[in-house]
């Protein structure tokens, strides 16, 4: 007798392992997921892009707000399809000219960003007949043209966002709808 003794038959095992079906679902399971998330972080990334340039524009409005009062004279902003940009009234010349020190410099618009502006009109001869005019003005006792400007995304068309002030309050941004 051998104490030792190999057994020659096969053991079959009780182990099991995964089909490939089960696989597959696993696998069609994670991809959903992803897609969920990634398209989730895709619309609040625009939505950060709309934010970020929405509180740029209010800082440097109400900088300029500042300035005038500072300075003693007539700020503005004129906004076009694709940029924004400030303005100052020269008393003396009775002309609007394009200021572009900073922080003012024109800032142009990237192509996913739609901005419109809609302003009350203002009263008096603050330029010739052929002159741009600023859509809103700043004047020197620190009102403002009640203005309200809306900004969305092209690729988020959901998100808008509106800067308004009534002329007397500071420039408050909103989420709104487009006018």
């Amino acid at each position: 007798m051998n104490c030792f003794s190999i057994n020659t038959q096969a053991s079959v095992s009780n182990e099991r392992g995964f089909t490939l079906i089960e696989i597959l679902i696993v696998v069609l399971v994670i991809g959903v997921l992803l897609g969920v998330v990634t398209t989730s972080f895709t619309g609040s990334s625009n939505a950060v892009v709309i934010e970020g340039f929405a509180q740029r524009m209010i800082t440097r409005v109400e900088m300029a707000r500042d300035k005038a009062i500072q300075q003693n004279m007539e700020w503005g902003m004129r906004i076009e399809n694709d940029s924004y940009y400030f303005m100052k009234f020269n008393q003396a010349r009775g002309v609007w000219s394009k200021y572009s020190e900073r922080p003012f410099e024109t800032e142009s618009l990237t192509s996913d960003i739609e901005m419109s502006v809609r302003a009350d009109s203002y009263e008096g001869s603050l330029a010739s007949q052929d002159q741009l005019l600023p859509h809103v003005v700043f004047f020197s006792s620190g009102e403002v043209t009640p203005f309200e400007i809306s900004i969305n995304h092209l690729a988020a068309p959901d998100t808008i966002l509106s800067l308004e002030s009534d002329g007397f309050m500071r420039t408050a941004l909103v989420e709104g709808e487009r006018f």
